[in-house]
């Protein structure tokens, strides 16, 4: 049963292996048939272009030479013809090996190309075979490799149009002025254009196209100037060519630009704060920036810029408490005699906690070891507010060093510091001492001495393991 070779629009070839039952090739129905229609007249021209070559051999072979000769090629001894005497069982034979030799390219990631099939149908099929099946298979096969051929030409055209548009819109985007960038677009845009109409694009492809480049062009540019911190360039780049962008690139360049206003006008009246118009502290600073924006009509503006302002002050909210707690882990942490060191060279405590961390160090430099109340320490160092843990101090609850080490935790937690180990760490000591035995005190001087350990959560980890050996050795 003869294996016919099927080809679909925008595949890859596949080893011809298809029953007779088979449907029809999905291909243009007018160019299959013009190309059967020219297909004995073009097999006779290959053959008479062949015709110069053969004169100059000595002698000129019979159609019946040439047939064998082309079998030779591909290995196939001429005395097998004895095994096909008919034409229809040669011309059988030609299809098989035609079939085999796409199956054979495909294998080996190559592609079915006209001149392959034309050079397979020189060497096999005579002026005398121009009008049977396996011509009708060569011209159906060669004329979908020139369509492949074809739209292959068309997508490395359109690659190399996409990629020049990626050139331009992305050494576009970094000009640093409006001049730049139209003096850029002026010399790089008609190139863009020709390359388009080289590929065969309508008039009005091209000035589409052309205007959504320069357009897109432009939108990169304001993007990458308001990313450089250059609000004016992004600004001027936008109202240049604003008129060329559509709508959405026009609402996507608007917004961009406004946010960015709002938060570069929030960042100045916050450094101004920062100078002579208040005492520097972060509420009033606060309170005076606000203050400044009462006179502005733009709402939208105006209510982008106080939300600036809340994050600038939250921002430096939580970096002041970090400092803060910095500076009374080092005084928790401090040898006898460094403590009062550590707090004349410090600048970062509030006016109203001076008082008692200056005592608190002058109670560690005098060698104070006195130990607190386990119970008050582990209540306030998981929500004690600095009020709660200064009074607990003052009435001698907690030691010196406690008191400065619950300050740290405080101002961690009020920077946001997640203190979920510590915790979880609590948790799993109350449920070993319950198992134990222990009282609640005795639950509660365990965590008090994991919790005193210096270092973090890690440290307290090696504290609790030594606890726990002592007991359970």
């Amino acid at each position: 049963m003869p294996i016919i070779p099927t080809y679909r629009r925008q595949e890859r070839y596949s080893a011809p292996n298809v029953q007779m039952s088979s449907s029809a090739p999905n291909r243009i129905n007018e160019a299959y048939e013009n190309d059967l229609q020219e297909g004995s007249a073009f097999l006779q021209s290959v053959m008479k272009y062949l015709e110069p070559k053969k004169e100059k051999e000595s002698q000129a072979p019979s159609g019946a030479a040439r047939a064998s000769a082309g079998k030779q090629k591909l290995g196939v001894p001429v005395s097998q013809k004895e095994k096909y005497p008919t034409a229809a069982d040669e011309d059988l034979q030609i299809r098989m090996e035609l079939a085999d030799s796409v199956r054979q390219t495909v294998t080996d990631g190559k592609t079915v190309t006209p001149d392959s099939l034309d050079e397979f149908a020189v060497s096999h099929l005579t002026e005398n075979q121009a009008d049977t099946p396996a011509a009708r298979d060569y011209m159906m096969l060669r004329s979908a490799a020139r369509a492949d051929a074809q739209t292959a030409a068309r997508q490395e055209r359109q690659n190399r149009i996409s990629q020049e548009a990626a050139l331009v819109r992305g050494v576009g985007a970094t000009a640093s002025s409006v001049s730049a960038l139209e003096a850029y677009l002026s010399a790089q845009i008609p190139a863009f254009q020709e390359r388009l109409k080289e590929n065969g694009a309508s008039q009005k492809n091209i000035q589409q196209q052309s205007a959504a480049l320069r357009a897109q062009t432009a939108v990169e540019n304001v993007c990458r100037s308001l990313a450089a911190g250059n609000p004016s360039t992004a600004q001027a780049v936008f109202e240049k060519y604003a008129a060329d962008m559509n709508v959405r690139q026009r609402e996507t360049c608007t917004e961009k630009i406004r946010l960015r206003a709002a938060a570069s006008y929030a960042q100045t009246l916050w450094e101004r704060a920062a100078g002579q118009e208040t005492d520097g502290s972060l509420q009033q600073r606060q309170e005076w920036a606000v203050r400044q924006l009462s006179g502005e009509k733009n709402t939208a503006l105006k209510t982008e810029v106080q939300e600036n302002l809340a994050r600038l002050y939250e921002a430096a909210q939580t970096q002041e408490h970090l400092r803060q707690a910095q500076v009374y882990r080092s005084l928790a942490e401090a040898s006898a005699g460094e403590a009062r060191g550590l707090m004349d060279t410090q600048s970062v405590l509030d006016v109203s906690e001076m008082r008692l961390a200056c005592r608190a160090a002058a109670e560690t430099d005098g060698g104070a070891l006195k130990i607190g109340q386990a119970a008050q320490f582990n209540r306030l160092y998981f929500s004690g507010s600095s009020k709660e843990i200064a009074k607990a101090y003052e009435k001698k609850q907690v030691s010196a060093r406690d008191y400065c080490l619950l300050q740290a935790v405080c101002h961690e937690r009020a920077a946001g510091k997640d203190d979920r180990e510590s915790r979880f760490l609590c948790r799993g000591i109350d449920q070993w001492s319950a198992k134990k035995g222990f009282s609640e005190q005795e639950s509660n001087d365990i965590k008090y001495a994991v919790l005193t350990a210096a270092g973090g959560t890690e440290n307290q980890l090696d504290a609790w393991r030594r606890i726990k050996a002592l007991f359970d050795n």
